[in-house]
């Protein structure tokens, strides 16, 4: 197609969830605004969570989460922006957020599985999962197996 994008859908039923990908031959405009489109559609879907940082408090995107966990008696959200003390148990969030983009990995954290960069089996069995801002963190043992069947592996 001269100007226009050329759209090609393919039914596999491999994919539990849409991947799309894009051909090009430059990165331009027209593609930002493609991607920038894809990734806020259904985002009105999911609530967002409201949590509180710096006295400042704020909705935060459930796309923007990187992870949940419990400190000091605390359930803090991670984003890129910072930590934000929520007034949510985990069991309530783990029920909240999107089932396709978030895992509980032990009894005091769920992870952002969009933002994972890569899982690090060791020997022992333990899996060391590190983000892609960095951070990392552990999955319970018993959390193991359930992951290991959500991605397929």
């Amino acid at each position: 197609m001269k100007n226009g994008v050329d759209i090609e859908i393919i039914i596999d039923e491999k994919f539990t969830s849409p991947r799309i990908t894009i051909h090009t031959n430059e990165k331009n405009e027209q593609i930002e605004r493609i991607v920038s489109s894809l990734q806020s559609l259904g985002e009105e879907e999911f609530e967002g969570i409201t949590g509180k940082c710096g006295g400042i408090v704020s909705i935060i995107s459930q796309k923007d989460i990187i992870r949940v966990h419990k400190e000091d008696r605390r359930v803090l959200v991670e984003t890129d922006e910072g930590s934000y003390v929520v007034k949510y148990s985990i069991s309530s969030l783990d029920e909240m957020l999107d089932e396709d983009r978030f895992f509980k990995i032990s009894q005091s954290e769920i992870i952002n599985l969009y933002r994972v960069k890569h899982f690090d089996v060791s020997l022992t069995g333990t899996v060391m999962v590190e983000f892609d801002n960095g951070d990392t963190t552990y999955v319970a043992r018993r959390f193991v197996k359930p992951l290991k069947d959500k991605l397929g592996k």
